[in-house]
């Protein structure tokens, strides 16, 4: 394959690396037995300038990090109605304290920036 030098070509790169390059409908996986890919890489060596797309995905931010920790530990709106019922209609208070300390630990191992 020849790569044309006036070509719009697109690398689209993710954490792991490249994982593909595009031309209109064509991808180019990162193989190392791709003789495809193998072109493209020399059409870089010799001043090819693709334009660089990253697609890594951001990291998540402080409340999809808690959001996680309490959908794990059990910390739904349900449990939280449930125990919020017990608490202040029939006065029991054990399970809303149970979830509340759940709730400041998570929230001090994800502090707001």
């Amino acid at each position: 394959m020849e790569f044309d030098p006036n070509l719009p070509y697109v690398e689209h790169q993710v954490q792991s690396g490249i994982i593909h390059v595009a031309l209109n409908n064509m991808s180019i996986p990162p193989d190392p037995n791709n003789m495809d890919y193998w072109a493209y890489l020399g059409w870089k060596a010799q001043g090819g300038m693709p334009t660089i797309i990253d697609d890594t995905p951001p990291s998540p931010d402080y409340a999809e990090l808690r959001r996680r920790a309490y959908d794990a530990a059990g910390v739904t709106i349900g449990a939280i109605s449930v125990a919020m019922w017990e608490d202040v209609i029939e006065s029991r208070p054990d399970m809303a304290e149970a979830l509340q300390a759940i709730r400041e630990a998570i929230k001090a191992q994800y502090p707001k920036p």
